[in-house]
This record gives structure tokens, C-alpha cells and sequence, in this order.
């Protein structure tokens, strides 16, 4: 798919992406909003957040490889239509 069409697969990353940071929001709020009622509430509700927070983090060292990739394959294609029309 990335010869045929990178910018559909990076539109698709993309995608996947803002759909994730949204399910994450909004279980961050659900979370907070049924809980915060005494002081282990407050401090399961931040180990919650940590590890939600880590889970992002590594999510989002995962789609900066697949975009770096894209985007590496991307750069190589336009070097072959240069050199192509050079020719």
C-alpha cells in the first residue's frame, strides 16, 4: 500500500491516531468523573492517568516509526521521478 499510495496510508495512520487520543480523553473524563471522592480516590484516579499517560507515549513512539517509514518511503519515491525525468 505505501508504493501505491503513501499519502492514503499516512490519512489512515492519521486517523487511527485521533481516534485513540479520543477513546483515551474520554475515558480520562468518564474516570474522573466517577471517582475523586477521597484522597485513595485522588491517588488511583493519578496512577490511572500515569499509566494511560505511558500507554500514549509508547503509542506514540509506535506511529512516529510508522511515520518516519512513510515518510522515508516517500522521499525515496520523489528521488526516482527526479531521476527518471533527468534521464
Amino acid at each position: 500500500m505505501t508504493q501505491s499510495n503513501p499519502e492514503s496510508l499516512f490519512n489512515k495512520v492519521e486517523s487511527i491516531v485521533l481516534e485513540y487520543v479520543d477513546e483515551i480523553r474520554n475515558q480520562v473524563l468518564k474516570r474522573s468523573q466517577t471517582c475523586l471522592k477521597t484522597s485513595n480516590d485522588v491517588q488511583l484516579f493519578i496512577s490511572y492517568l500515569l499509566d494511560e499517560y505511558n500507554t500514549f507515549i509508547q503509542a506514540a513512539k509506535n506511529v512516529s516509526t510508522i511515520v518516519s517509514y512513510l515518510v522515508s518511503i516517500q522521499i525515496f519515491q520523489k528521488k526516482k521521478e527526479i531521476q527518471i525525468i533527468s534521464f
